[in-house]
């Protein structure tokens, strides 16, 4: 028997041979086509995506109202009303929402409040002042200032108006220096003798012709 060699082998027919490389094409073809795939469907994360736009559109910013309520001030506190209407109108025009308009009014308040306490400290400061001053003044102080007070308030007494006296107390313009220093020594020129000799002008009259110039 002779062997088989592969120059002997038998070869397929030129029939088979096409029909199997037209299988082998298509094979390809359909190895190569794209499956298309099926689109996923998610109705759960559908919903959270709208439930995220709804609130996104409650947390957007409303703008002004058509008219503010009244805003919340500390105990004690009040708006003036020309200011408000003012305020109103500059929120109005910014479209500032109620929250927004309230919390600069909040702002205003402190502010303000800040503004008057450091202003009543400064006037206490002040007002100290003028007390040391005068009790240690040179002139009319130490411990004489007693009796030189009470000399000044002859001045207050003989020349002064009932709102002279509220002005000094009011504004404790008493307490300064300088206006005990007028009024001390005005009241040290009434309480001297009061004798006149030759037709000369007493203390008195000079002194009033010195505080109202314009008397006759």
């Amino acid at each position: 028997m002779t062997d088989t060699t592969l120059m002997t082998a038998d070869t397929p027919t030129d029939e088979a041979a096409s029909q199997t490389a037209g299988d082998v094409a298509n094979n390809d073809a359909t190895a190569q086509q794209p499956v298309a795939e099926a689109a996923p469907t998610d109705p759960v994360g559908g919903e959270q995506a709208q439930q995220a736009e709804g609130d996104k559109a409650d947390d957007a910013p409303q703008g002004a109202p058509e008219a503010y309520e009244d805003f919340s001030v500390p105990e004690g506190v009040e708006l003036d009303a020309e200011l408000l209407g003012e305020f109103k109108n500059v929120a109005k025009e910014l479209n500032l929402p109620q929250d927004a308009a309230q919390k600069v009014t909040d702002l205003g308040v402190k502010l303000a409040q800040k503004w008057v306490a450091e202003s009543q400290q400064a006037t206490s400061e002040m007002f100290a002042d003028w007390k040391a001053r005068a009790e240690t003044d040179k002139e009319f102080g130490g411990d004489a200032l007693p009796a030189n007070l009470a000399v000044a308030k002859k001045a207050v007494d003989q020349f002064g108006t009932p709102e002279l006296r509220e002005l000094l107390d009011v504004h404790r313009l008493g307490d300064n220096p300088e206006v005990i220093r007028f009024m001390f020594r005005v009241g040290k020129a009434i309480s001297e003798d009061t004798f006149v000799a030759g037709g000369k002008s007493s203390p008195a009259q000079d002194a009033a012709k010195t505080l109202f110039p314009n008397m006759n």
